[in-house]
C-alpha cells in the first residue's frame, strides 16, 4: 500500500544540477520497473517532482516524487539514497543531499526494513 504525505518549511530547494552517483548492490524497484544491481545516477529533473534515474548502461527512468522533506527533515547525515525492503524486494524510497530538502519516492505501511546506500554529489 502506497501512502504520500509531506510537510512544507524552509530548506534550500534542489537544483537541476543536483546529481548523485551511487553503486546499488542489489536489484530494486523504481518507476514500476525492477532494476538490476549496479552503478546509477539520480538527478533532480528540471520537470517539477521528477527524479531521473540513469544506469551505467544508459537506461533511463523517470521517478515521480511523492513529497519533499523540508525544514527539520533536511538530510539526516551524509549524502545517501534510502531503500525500503518489503518481503524480498527493495524499493527506492528517498534521496538525500546535504543541506537540501530530501525527496520521497515510495512509502509503505507494510512491515519493512530500511537500507541506506551512500552516494556522491557529482560536480555540475
Amino acid at each position: 500500500m502506497l501512502v504520500a504525505a509531506f510537510i512544507g518549511a524552509q530548506a534550500a530547494p534542489a537544483r537541476a544540477q543536483d546529481t548523485l552517483s551511487l553503486n546499488i548492490p542489489f536489484a530494486f524497484q523504481a518507476a514500476g520497473v525492477l532494476h538490476p544491481a549496479g552503478v546509477y545516477r539520480l538527478s533532480v529533473d528540471s520537470e517539477p517532482d521528477v527524479i531521473a534515474l540513469t544506469s551505467a548502461a544508459g537506461e533511463q527512468a523517470s521517478i515521480k516524487v511523492l513529497g519533499r522533506m523540508t525544514g527539520s527533515q533536511t538530510s539526516p547525515g551524509p549524502t545517501a539514497v534510502a531503500f525500503e525492503k518489503v518481503g524480498e524486494t527493495y524499493y527506492l524510497s528517498e534521496m538525500w543531499i546535504p543541506n537540501v530538502e530530501g525527496y520521497q519516492t515510495y512509502t509503505t505501511k507494510e512491515k519493512h526494513s530500511r537500507r541506506m546506500v551512500p552516494a556522491k554529489v557529482e560536480p555540475n
